[in-house]
């Protein structure tokens, strides 16, 4: 998201991914979006202005490209069996959204799925094949495509036909959100991919953490259930499903596959911008699947 030059900065306080700031504004998502400003100084915060590539690690002009990881792991393994989708009651200190209600057990076949979101690198060799196209509006700074040295990145700022065609490409399918909420959750019934503690910047990269999308895989404390890297922050994910905020009242116990129509499609996990609170495993969201990109939104794959 493009902020006018001076109020473009970088948050390096960990803290206030939690704190209630002075300034907000709502996002296209419908959330809140709120900027740590002067604030941030009053409590101690250190800013920095942000770089004009708009990036975490990364500079403007030539230079190498970000990672966090040497190679891409294969996909992860998740195994058949039940796991709880959805939640009752966090406690006081979390909520559960009424369309994260109830809690339901669910037996999902085995399935493998991508241990990091799809990389711009990836995507780019889909372009290059014929299978996909490139983004079609690349002109918000947060958008990774156009950009050398964010190859490692997320892809960001595509649509969900965008992502449906790049899974078939590289011989799978989008993620169903009870696949994608296994993937995350394991059957623990822990409220973060990683477990119960809070979240920091060393989990997720999220509201406070950085202005934008990272390479992917730099939490490795935010690893999952499973062992799948950036389930929570960075970039939210498309899945499969037509999204219902009713469909736990209804969905079936086995291998369910969403509604078989509606207006939105289902994202997981909480993005870079979103609040500490909706990087929660069991935490939904419905997105217009048409023409109309997200820089907020990327995906995985997930295969048989």
């Amino acid at each position: 998201m493009e902020l006018p030059t001076h109020v473009r900065y970088r948050v390096r306080v960990t803290f206030f991914a939690q704190s209630w700031p002075q300034a907000c504004t709502a996002s296209a998502r419908g959330l809140l979006v709120c900027w740590f400003l002067t604030s941030c100084t009053a409590a101690g915060g250190d800013l920095a202005p942000a770089d004009d590539a708009g990036g975490a690690g990364e500079t403007t002009g030539e230079g190498p490209p970000e990672r966090c990881l040497e190679a891409i792991p294969s996909p992860i393994l998740v195994p058949a069996g039940p796991f709880t989708m959805g939640c009752d009651s966090f406690g006081e200190e979390l909520p559960c959204y009424n369309d994260e209600q109830p809690a339901h057990l669910v037996t999902l076949d085995t399935f493998r799925i991508d241990a990091t979101e799809v990389t711009v690198g990836s995507y780019r060799e889909c372009v290059a094949a014929g299978a996909c196209k490139e983004p079609a509006d690349v002109s918000n700074a947060d958008c990774n495509y156009p950009h050398p040295q964010r190859v490692h990145r997320p892809v960001n700022c595509v649509t969900w036909s965008d992502a449906v065609a790049f899974c078939a490409f590289a011989g799978g399918r989008l993620p169903t959100e009870a696949e994608w909420e296994k993937a995350a959750r394991g059957d623990d019934e822990r409220i973060f991919a990683w477990g119960n503690e809070p979240p920091t910047c060393d989990h997720a990269n999220f509201s406070g953490c950085s202005p934008s999308s990272m390479a992917v895989g730099c939490h490795p404390a935010g690893l999952s259930a499973y062992g799948a890297h950036d389930m929570a922050g960075n970039v939210a994910e498309y899945v499969s499903d037509w999204f219902d905020n009713t469909w736990y009242s209804r969905s079936p116990a086995d291998n369910p596959v969403g509604p078989k129509s509606g207006e939105h499609r289902g994202a997981r996990g909480g993005s870079y911008y979103d609040f500490n609170h909706f990087q929660r495993a069991t935490f939904r969201g419905g997105h217009d699947p048409s023409d109309t990109p997200f820089d907020y939104i990327g995906f995985r794959c997930a295969y048989e």
